[in-house]
């Protein structure tokens, strides 16, 4: 079974059940054998689409396999033929059907694009793979149809009656067929709708696949199928289509010579820079960086010349994007390839995006990608490099804990690393110590331990050793983080002296895969004294500055009386909590720099008066200018030059009305460019969006219009061909008005303490804190980040020994947070869940590691209880949680004697 088999599968069962992913369009619909008519069969089909809708999976690229599995599955029971085939139950019915079902799909396409053209090729693929069927199956079909026309040709003696069915049995048939026939163009529809807007190649298949479907004797004229005597003439000469192969050292020549011929010659330049880019995309690693940048440069320019007023550059911006696919399909394993690919092509369309003169479609297209791929966090940068950087990280996790072929995805990671961050060592040591450490603290398999020493050694050998003391503090801290096990440990040293450059280290400085912490602070000693390093700080001076920092949190807690300060304190021991975490870790640089700036002061937030409309007292004098100049243009620029020159950032709602009124149907072309120009500049004004929702109504569906709205809202829109294109603009304007009050409003207070307590809580997820850092770091949210830090601690219960008498299990933590999620509501609800989950299980961990503190946790245990009931707000819930587990850490440092 391929993969592709497996995977759908796996998503049939994973939105339907076992039941459904047995096997057979029955099984998929839920309906029995046999005794259903047509409208159970729409029913059923009707029901399972609710189903999809339903699951929390629902508009995810999975979602959408299942979909056209059942439109398929729907066809086909639908069709009398098939539905004989599939009762009488021989051990090939399925195929059969299938191949049945395929031969009036091979008579539909044809018809619809009059017979074989660029188009009708990619179609039949499609409908065959929503089949389950393969090129091969799609030439067998094509063969027997052939024959069987010849068969029929040579029954000259066949009676009239024999050659055309009856009327009754047209009448019979009649409803049937057109029936079978419209779920036929659903399939056609849908798999075509998905192969254009997610390009992605599963559904078309590679050249073998084309020359496999154009083998099988392609029609010697449009609209005919093929006989006999066109398949014997096409054998001697095979026909192909075959893809255009571009070597390695020619990539950039292909790519600027498309360019050159962009305006003479579209479709060659359309396949030179489409095969160019899937060449760049396989090995952009083994190019020098000045080709690789100007590559990039010239399908940018490619994106310009082929997407003009004749062209369509969607099927490059698809090549660019099909890199990401595998990030977007959520695949738990990836390989070299697929890494590198990956990163290029999320590079790529950062870099893309970076572009405001495309078109918004694109815009819209690449946001959705880009989400997608990154979980919904933005490169810190519109270029290659910011993008790169965004998927290197964001994939980190997802390749430390994949089942299987860590060795090769860490390979690519660690290269695409290197070549990313090859001008700047400070960034290269940051991204690749991060990627270490999530590497080393995986405990290694015996089954895997190949695997796994293969991943540690291709981050080590990338990290630049010589002449840089980040590379050697961070090593240093290994030692004494507690969350790396002694192999892993091992086979870092290992690597650091057989397969570096670093210097003043010898074979003795290995550490033994059995080493205890007295043999690691021995060998620490070794690396501080050979690399000329200071020694980490002290411990009992940061155990006293984590124990004064809770007691007088401990204290204002109590004292609090508005929930916003209560979220405030939170934040504060969400900090507490990062600053053990970085001592646990080994370290002390960042343990005291946290520590030193723990407190968030109560009142701290901005104070809102409400949208800042624009000063009243100016408000409305360029716009009586404006209207008093009429008609005459040069005074009309000159005042919107002034205007974009001004300092001011905030418009009146007089003022911007008028330009935004400008904007949209301004006399002459110059007066709305100049004029939308400005409204883009002024896009951030709550003035401006308003008056933008006013003209909604009125206002044109163009292009033009879209990429306006595009760019003040920052949301996608629909085609502006679209029907729901209006209800799109006012629904964008709309959110991004509301957000724009809410910015100036009492509710600004809790959105800057989020981004607080999204910072403290990606502390806690990172390491090497302490080092300097180039600000393209993303900031994980807190309930992205609170999930990672629950997955680490749960490995971890799983990893020790449950401690006698100690009634919270990992089984009993997990079976709470399934009770609790499915009451809460809404994403503060749903932090607060996990959360708490996270605190029992960080008390199981502690727990098992030191039992005789079992009493302890207890209390800590019973004190969240109380106050989860006492509080009033969840605010005061969520600083209950922050504080048990800082008091959690405290039991596992051993503060205060514990």
């Amino acid at each position: 079974m391929t993969t592709g088999r497996r995977h759908a599968v796996s998503f049939v069962e994973q939105f339907l059940g076992a039941e459904a992913a047995r096997g057979g369009p029955c099984a998929l619909l839920g309906l029995p054998p046999d005794g259903f008519s047509d409208l159970d069969i729409i029913s059923a089909r009707d029901r399972r689409m609710q189903a999809i809708d339903a699951h929390p999976q629902g508009q995810s690229p999975a979602s959408d396999e299942v979909r056209l599995a059942l439109h398929a599955a729907t066809a086909q029971l639908l069709n009398p033929a098939i539905r004989s085939h599939l009762r009488r139950g021989q051990s090939s019915s399925a195929r059969a059907a299938a191949m049945v079902g395929l031969e009036q799909d091979v008579i539909l396409t044809l018809a619809m694009f009059g017979g074989w053209t660029r188009k009708s090729l990619p179609r039949l693929m499609a409908l065959a793979h929503s089949r389950g069927l393969r090129a091969s199956d799609v030439a067998e079909t094509l063969r027997h149809m052939s024959t069987r026309r010849r068969n029929t040709s040579a029954a000259q003696g066949a009676s009239p009656d024999d050659a055309f069915p009856s009327r009754s049995a047209v009448s019979r048939n009649h409803w049937s067929i057109v029936i079978g026939l419209v779920a036929i163009l659903m399939i056609v529809g849908t798999v075509w709708t998905v192969l254009v807007v997610t390009g992605d190649r599963a559904l078309v298949k590679d050249t073998g696949t084309q020359s496999a479907l154009m083998d099988a004797a392609p029609p010697s004229q449009p609209g005919l199928l093929p006989t006999d005597g066109d398949a014997a003439s096409a054998k001697p000469q095979t026909t192909t289509v075959p893809r255009m192969v571009v070597e390695r050292d020619a990539i950039l020549d292909t790519l600027l010579h498309a360019v050159s011929i962009a305006e003479s010659d579209l479709d060659g330049a359309h396949q030179s820079a489409v095969a160019a880019t899937e060449a760049l995309s396989a090995d952009w690693l083994e190019l020098p960086a000045p080709v690789r940048t100007r590559a990039m440069d010239a399908i940018v320019e490619l994106m310009y010349r082929l997407g003009g007023p004749t062209g369509d550059a969607r099927a490059l911006l698809n090549t660019v994007g099909r890199g990401s696919i595998v990030l977007r399909s959520r695949r738990g394993t990836f390989d070299q390839e697929e890494v590198e690919r990956a990163v290029w092509s999320i590079g790529a369309l950062t870099r893309i995006r970076r572009e405001r003169d495309l078109s918004a479609q694109s815009h819209a297209l690449i946001d959705r990608w880009l989400g997608a791929s990154l979980d919904g966090s933005r490169p810190a940068q519109l270029s290659f490099a910011g993008g790169a950087l965004a998927c290197l990280q964001s994939i980190m996790d997802g390749l430390a804990t994949q089942p299987d072929e860590r060795g090769s995805a860490w390979t690519g990671w660690a290269r695409a690393a290197a070549a990313v961050t090859a001008s700047d060592a400070e960034r290269r040591v940051s991204l690749l110590s991060r990627g270490a450490e999530r590497l080393l603290v995986q405990s290694i398999d015996p089954e895997a331990r190949n695997d796994m020493y293969e991943a540690i050694e291709a981050v080590i050998r990338a990290m630049p050793w010589r002449n840089n003391d980040d590379s050697k503090r961070w090593m240093v801290r290994q030692f004494d983080n507690r969350n790396v096990p002694a192999s892993s440990l091992s086979a870092a040293t290992r690597t650091l002296v057989a397969a570096t450059d670093a210097d003043n280290i010898d074979p003795t400085m290995v550490l033994s895969a059995s080493a205890n912490d007295l043999d690691r602070r021995s060998l620490r000693d070794q690396y501080l004294l050979a690399w000329g390093l200071e020694s980490p700080g002290s411990d009992i001076a940061i155990l006293d500055a984590l124990t004064n920092a809770t007691g007088q949190l401990d204290a204002e807690l109590k004292s609090v009386r508005d929930s916003n300060d209560a979220l405030g304190i939170a934040v504060s021991y969400a900090r507490i909590s990062a600053a053990a975490s970085a001592h646990w870790q080994g370290d002390a640089v960042a343990a005291n720099l946290i520590l030193s700036n723990y407190a968030v002061q109560p009142g701290a937030s901005p104070n809102g008066s409400g949208a800042d409309m624009g000063s009243e007292s100016q408000d409305g004098r360029w716009g009586e200018q404006f209207l008093l100049a009429g008609v005459n243009t040069e005074e009309r620029m000159r005042l919107l030059a002034q205007l974009r020159s001004s300092t001011r950032r905030q418009l009146g709602s007089v003022d911007a009305e008028v330009l935004v009124e400008a904007a949209l149907r301004g006399g002459g072309r110059a007066v709305r460019d100049a004029a939308r120009d400005i409204v883009e500049l002024f896009g951030s004004s709550p003035a401006i969006v308003n008056a933008l929702l006013e003209e909604s109504p009125r206002m044109a569906p163009t292009p033009m219009i879209s990429e306006l709205i595009v760019s003040v809202t920052g949301q996608p829109l629909p085609d502006w061909t679209n029907p729901e294109w209006r209800l799109a603009v006012r629904r964008a304007l709309v959110e991004r008005l509301l957000e724009l009050i809410a910015a100036d409003s009492i509710v600004a207070g809790v959105d800057e303490l989020a981004r607080l307590l999204d910072e403290a809580y990606d502390q806690r997820t990172s390491s090497a804190l302490s080092m300097t850092d180039s600000g393209d770091v993303i900031v994980a949210s807190a309930e992205r980040s609170v999930r990672e830090l629950r997955a680490r601690w749960t490995r971890a219960a799983q990893r020790g020994i449950p401690a006698a008498g100690f009634a919270l299990t990992i089984n009993e933590v997990a079976r709470r947070l399934e009770g609790r999620r499915s009451l809460a509501v809404g994403m503060v609800q749903e932090f607060a869940v996990e959360q708490l989950a996270l605190a029992e299980t960080m008390a199981v961990v502690v727990v098992s590691e030191q039992s005789s503190h079992r009493a302890a946790v207890e209390t800590v245990l019973e004190d969240l209880s109380q106050s989860r009931r006492d509080a009033s707000h969840i605010f005061y819930q969520i600083a209950a949680a922050e504080r048990a587990m800082a008091k959690l850490w405290e039991i596992r440092l051993g503060v205060n004697g514990l």
